[in-house]
């Protein structure tokens, strides 16, 4: 849960009731005037999912460093990768595409090479594993076709639209930066906008997680950290920096974002269709 932001001072609202003094003589005063319903007062929240979703409809490219943990309180683990995403989105209607190279991982205060590619390319979701040569695709479709919405597979909310997000969040203002200490660089030399989204009883991700904090850059309006914490209180943040925006991708980059998965032998590969939904027409090929 890119584009930049510039931060929403929270509206106050002053409400002032008026009373209108007759006359001595007048037998009955007139009525007060009605404070307005607080209905038709402007939600904060749903101003701040707009401005995001109209910053964001101008990010098509985007590349930064990334950086990603994920807790395990329960068993007292704590996994962190490190490398870089490449996301490109070419239209407004279009699925975005992205490629993330994990080069780093450390687990407790050890420290190893351990690469790893996650790829999109609109369809399918690939993660190659290039120590344990293990591959997992995951095809996507109906309501998970975007793997980068909130509550998908990868959360990079990019510009979604605010009407989409409050049918099946509900959305406050976060006050402030992230504290979190994995978070916190984010934060450094730039003004941000936060968000705590809560799913909707009913809703499909609403047994995945509790909730997701995002913050966005106000400058470029990409979410650059990011907070899921589910059920179990495990946790899975993400940070983005030294972001770049609509860059012009060179060879190299738009290799890497198209990506390559393995086939030969020596390669297990594990690929998992998806589950039409009867009549949705996005299924019918």
């Amino acid at each position: 849960m890119n584009p930049g932001f510039r931060m929403l001072p929270v509206p106050h609202f002053i409400c002032i009731l008026l009373l209108l003094l007759t006359a001595a003589c007048q037998a009955t005063p007139d009525p007060a005037v009605p404070t307005p319903p607080v209905a038709d007062q402007p939600d904060p929240a749903g101003a701040a999912l707009q401005r995001i979703e109209a910053g964001g409809s101008t990010v098509k490219v985007f590349t930064a460093t990334v950086a990603m943990e994920r807790t395990e309180p329960l068993f007292n683990k704590r996994d962190v990768r490190r490398g870089d995403v490449l996301y490109e989105k070419v239209s407004e209607d279009a699925t975005p595409r992205f490629a993330v190279h994990l080069e780093q991982r450390q687990v407790g205060r050890r420290l190893e090479n351990r690469p790893k590619r996650i790829l999109f390319d609109g369809r399918w979701l690939t993660e190659i594993d290039e120590p344990k040569k293990q591959v997992i695709r995951w095809e996507l479709c109906g309501d998970e076709v975007d793997p980068t919405r909130l509550g998908g597979r990868f959360p990079l909310p990019v510009g979604q639209p605010a009407r989409d997000v409050l049918a099946r969040y509900e959305v406050v203002l976060l006050e402030g930066d992230p504290t979190n200490e994995f978070l916190a660089p984010a934060a450094t030399d730039r003004e941000l906008l936060g968000l705590r989204i809560t799913p909707r009883q009913g809703v499909p991700t609403a047994d995945d997680f509790v909730h997701v904090d995002l913050w966005y850059d106000t400058a470029t309006w990409l979410p650059v950290a990011v907070s899921l914490v589910d059920e179990q209180g495990n946790t899975r943040r993400l940070r983005l920096t030294d972001a770049r925006v609509n860059p012009e991708l060179d060879a190299t980059q738009r290799q890497r974002l198209k990506g390559s998965v393995p086939t030969t032998a020596d390669w297990v590969i594990d690929e998992r269709p998806c589950t039409p939904v009867s009549g949705d027409p996005g299924d019918e090929e």
